[in-house]
């Protein structure tokens, strides 16, 4: 494949990238104040898809089709002219990407349009990505150029991570595509914040305070470990666990606890979890105001309901701890390999 091909593969992830954020932000707000954003999101979704089947289309030599269409364009001609490449569940995803897209585009009133409709477009785009960039180019038919696999990936990470861990093995010409993907996805996903997006707590409240002593690596390994064997009951109150101002919970940003708990209860995808801290790799690495950010790899793995796989990866995490030993940050800063299987593997 040509080094063109090759390079809009990562535009394309990019593109996606972005987009999902964008409908995370979305369900986290009141999407009827939103109308603008709803139209260039569930746009910018259709256009994503019909980048995806037109790429797929002239890796496979099947240009002549798009001739052949007699000026008709869109999602429904593409998908006809790899259908037989294309999954059926990934079909009805098309189809509801491409009836979405339409309906908000051309309506002139989507008042009805709520976090249901959000979600569903989302849900959608989130499986025909995963499709593209995990399961079709991981497939060793497609083949992306030698000179392009060996980029640095460096670039979507926050920071660099431990000097032990910072390449991701290369075992084929296709294995950075699947690098950029974000296990997002909720864990999603997937796509990183730069480090400047950072926000720091420094309410007047805790100048008034009594001054207590930093959080310590102890403290801070007991915190992570009671934190992780909570999130499997749903019921949990993450006011036990979280600062009332958080400033970053994974893709969210400058939300409450309240919201953390609607944000589980809204996940349907990662089920069945597993956490587990690797303590020897626990350690501060900084410290903002009057807040310690902690750094551990955690040994990841669950069931995805939209894979109907089980996943399991590595994932360098970063918490941010007050004083008085809450939550108030969690970050997903580097994803290490990153698979799926049928097997459950815990």
């Amino acid at each position: 494949m040509d080094h063109k091909l090759g390079r809009e593969v990562a535009k394309l992830e990019e593109e996606y990238s972005e987009l999902r954020a964008e409908m995370e932000s979305l369900l986290a707000s009141n999407s009827r104040k939103t109308r603008h954003r709803i139209i260039g999101a569930f746009t910018a979704a259709g256009a994503i898809t019909e980048k995806i089947l037109l790429w797929i289309i002239h890796y496979n030599g099947r240009e002549p089709k798009l001739r052949e269409l007699d000026g008709r364009q869109g999602l429904a001609e593409y998908r006809k002219i790899i259908q037989d490449i294309i999954p059926k569940q990934q079909t009805i995803h098309i189809n509801t990407i491409n009836q979405w897209r339409n309906l908000v585009a051309h309506a002139n009133n989507i008042d009805d349009v709520d976090e249901h409709e959000i979600n569903g477009m989302n849900s959608a785009l989130k499986s025909l990505a995963e499709w593209f960039f995990e399961d079709y180019l991981g497939e060793e038919h497609v083949q992306l150029p030698e000179k392009e696999k060996e980029e640095d990936m460096s670039a979507v990470t926050h920071q660099a991570a431990p000097s032990t861990e910072q390449t991701l093995p290369i075992k084929s010409r296709i294995k950075w595509v699947k690098w950029l993907v974000l296990p997002s996805l909720v864990m999603a996903l997937i796509v990183l914040l730069p480090d400047i997006k950072r926000f720091t707590y420094s309410g007047t409240e805790e100048k008034t305070i009594p001054v207590k002593k930093d959080i310590t690596n102890v403290e801070a390994y007991d915190i992570l470990i009671k934190y992780f064997n909570s999130i499997r009951d749903k019921n949990t109150n993450a006011c036990d666990f979280f600062a009332n101002k958080i400033t970053q919970f994974y893709l969210y940003e400058n939300i409450n606890p309240t919201k953390v708990d609607l944000i589980r209860k809204m996940d349907m995808d990662y089920i069945d979890r597993r956490d587990i801290i690797d303590k020897e790799s626990l350690s501060l690495y900084g410290k903002i105001n009057d807040v310690s950010y902690w750094r551990f790899w955690n040994d990841f793995a669950c069931y995805r309901t939209t894979k109907g796989k089980f996943q399991t990866c590595k994932v360098l995490m970063e918490f941010g701890f007050n004083k008085d030993r809450k939550i108030t940050s969690i970050k997903e800063i580097k994803v290490l390999g990153l698979k799926f299987s049928r097997k459950k593997p815990y």
